[in-house]
């Protein structure tokens, strides 16, 4: 449950356009246990990079994210992301 409570703060920074706030309550997502959100902060720390300025932060992320998540959902988007930065 806490885990969903911080991938949703890390959403709703997100979208006030608090990035490094948002990429710190994905970051707990990530680093729970049993998350099963984690492929979806992934994603969003990627995003938040993105949006931050840091493209080659948001490189390293979606790079990981292909390697541990394979068969995600995402894999099409975090390509086609990639291949753009």
């Amino acid at each position: 449950m806490v885990s969903k409570c911080n991938y949703w703060l890390g959403e709703s920074h997100f979208g006030l356009g608090q990035y490094d706030d948002a990429i710190a309550y994905f970051q707990k997502v990530i680093s729970s246990k049993n998350a099963d959100k984690k492929a979806d902060a992934f994603i969003m720390i990627a995003e938040s990079n993105i949006r931050s300025g840091k493209v080659n932060e948001a490189k390293k992320v979606f790079t990981t994210f292909i390697n541990n998540y394979p068969n995600s959902q995402y894999i099409p988007r975090a390509k086609k992301m990639l291949q753009q930065l």
